[in-house]
């Protein structure tokens, strides 16, 4: 622990049934006699799920929520405590997170078709579920925001225990971040901010993640519910969303047209109208926020992969 300010608790929250983070909880547990330290296993297979069981342990005023694939800064628990409470209306603080380059063409593409894209300054949330996302390497001011990544996240605790993270995704939940931290800032008590020059790098990896077509058609049907639930049904939002679906299906296109790899291109494609397809069948379901049926094809199509 090389933090210069120690956090009072620390929380695992395991959400593997088979209990693979027990032998660091126990590694660490006995390591500072100033930090508690809770052990809890989620045995549902959801991302929201495990973070409501972690908030809900909580026995202090803010709650750091930090995923097991960053690393911090040692300022990292001074830094992001002292920018929450010397900010106007703050109510949740996030560090930035650090990005590899990309190219002005491809995003360009993806502002253009709504999709997830780099900007200077803003942090905006569109009805295609995406966002754009501040990464101006120069910013050293805070930058006030619509959304958080689900990397890192500080808030006050009393606000996680009112706007709760939305139990109905599943697994990974894709599109979960953007749900509960627009809802938040949405909710009138306050505004969240990014910190710049306070940053974190994420390691992601495919392993807790569905991958082929069960991630894709996750994508899509927990896209369209969220659609629904955080723009409603106005004919304006539903024209960014088609619009944001179009430049999938002409990106994959144009992997199939630039790459050799024609026939893995060709099944990506197919799955992706596929995905469509099947969304499509059962939208009123998504629209009325059941996704019972959605939740139990991604699970069987996950088992399949």
């Amino acid at each position: 622990m090389s933090q210069t300010i120690l956090p009072k608790f620390i929380i695992i929250i395991d959400n593997d049934k088979d209990k693979s983070a027990l032998p660091i909880f126990e590694k660490y547990k006995d390591s500072f006699n100033e930090i508690g330290f809770t052990y809890k296993v989620n045995y549902i297979n959801s991302l929201t799920t495990g973070r409501n069981l972690g908030v809900d342990l909580v026995q202090t005023n803010l709650v750091f929520i930090l995923d097991d694939d960053i690393s911090i800064s040692n300022n990292y628990v001074g830094v992001m405590s002292q920018s929450l409470y010397s900010l106007p209306k703050a109510i949740g603080v996030q560090a930035s997170l650090s990005f590899p380059t990309r190219s002005k063409t491809r995003n360009f593409y993806s502002r253009f078709f709504r999709h997830f894209h780099l900007t200077k300054r803003k942090s905006k949330v569109f009805s295609s579920i995406n966002g754009s996302y501040p990464n101006g390497i120069e910013q050293r001011l805070p930058l006030e925001c619509e959304w958080f990544s689900g990397t890192n996240q500080l808030y006050y605790t009393d606000i996680l225990r009112l706007i709760r993270w939305d139990e109905n995704l599943i697994a990974y939940g894709d599109g979960e971040d953007i749900d509960h931290s627009f809802r938040i800032n949405k909710s009138g008590l306050g505004k969240i901010w990014l910190i710049p020059t306070e940053k974190i790098t994420h390691y992601a990896t495919d392993v807790s993640r569905n991958i082929g077509y069960s991630a894709i058609f996750m994508r899509e049907a927990y896209s369209y519910y969220l659609l629904y639930r955080l723009f409603g049904p106005k004919i304006q939002y539903k024209i960014i969303f088609i619009w944001s679906r179009l430049g999938f299906a002409l990106l994959d296109l144009l992997k199939i047209a630039k790459t050799t790899s024609m026939k893995s291109n060709l099944n990506c494609n197919f799955e992706y109208f596929k995905a469509l397809k099947e969304t499509f069948l059962l939208r009123h379901d998504i629209r009325n926020g059941n996704l019972d049926e959605v939740n139990k094809r991604i699970l069987q199509y996950s088992k399949v992969e």
